[in-house]
């Protein structure tokens, strides 16, 4: 009996330690035991495999304060705030065989932090996931191409490990608490959904000859004011919207139908 209890204890051991490693943790820049600066900049790495037909995989990520989130090269999901993760389908950016995951993130000042899972269910029902921790690299310069898989990570160090998922001062923020699932590119969050109105075009001073025309009010919390706008090649807009997301790689590409109204979003 002894004996049973024994093994029993055990194996429930190994499953909880199991369960452990796990849960994401939340990930800095060592800075050589330096606390996080204010608008301090630092950039997360981590190449794992698929090895199979991937059904589904989604990746909920946050950084405090602010963030891009990249796979295989691609911006797939731009983070305003660490309290509105985004969840996002990826499923179509996998591909057989090695895989990168990226963030940048942006520190405004106080604690610092990214969290990322990625979760994947293969077509034969296999489930795994990739979540942070020290195993990924972290570097305190934009340098050119980090976020491809062929980059070479020389002078790139392990991450500090500030927190798991779901311990204080952010608690479980990748549980669920609202967020919708989007395509990569097109992220959604909690609390980022409610469309707010732009100013009345007739409520808009003007030259005499020149008119203002309303062509699309802000539908989430990520762009704000458009602060700069010019027009690519093909006609459609190129915007640099509130919140620095231009310098954080988070263009907006618009492209606007025969109706003058917007027909297609983008963020690049």
């Amino acid at each position: 009996m002894k004996r049973n209890l024994l093994l029993g204890f055990l194996a429930f051991a190994t499953l909880a330690t199991q369960a452990l490693a796990q849960t994401p943790e939340w990930i800095w820049h060592q800075n050589n035991g330096k606390a996080p600066g204010t608008n301090e900049r630092r950039f997360f790495r981590k190449v794992f495999k698929v090895d199979g037909k991937v059904q589904k995989a989604t990746l909920g990520a946050s950084v405090d304060d602010e963030g891009t989130v990249f796979v295989n090269a691609k911006s797939v999901g731009t983070i305003v705030s660490w309290d509105q993760p985004v969840s996002i389908d990826v499923t179509a950016e996998l591909v057989a065989g090695d895989n990168v995951l990226g963030i940048r993130g942006l520190n405004h000042g106080s604690a610092a932090g990214a969290v990322a899972r990625l979760d994947i269910t293969y077509a034969d029902g296999k489930k795994t996931s990739v979540g942070t921790d020290t195993s990924w690299l972290a570097h305190n310069e934009d340098v050119v191409g980090w976020q491809q898989l062929a980059f070479k990570t020389e002078g790139w160090t392990k991450p500090a490990s500030v927190a798991r998922l779901g311990a204080a001062p952010w608690g479980d923020v990748l549980s669920g608490g609202g967020a919708k699932i989007g395509k990569a590119g097109a992220p959604t969050k909690p609390g980022a959904t409610a469309k707010r109105e732009a100013t009345p075009a007739e409520a808009i001073y003007t030259l005499p000859d020149f008119k203002v025309e309303l062509i699309h009010s802000s539908e989430t919390a990520e762009e704000g004011t458009w602060v700069a706008m010019c027009k690519d090649s093909q006609g459609r807009l190129i915007v640099s919207p509130q919140f620095g997301r231009g310098a954080e790689g988070g263009l907006l590409r618009v492209t606007l139908g025969a109706d003058g109204k917007v027909a297609k979003r983008e963020v690049l």
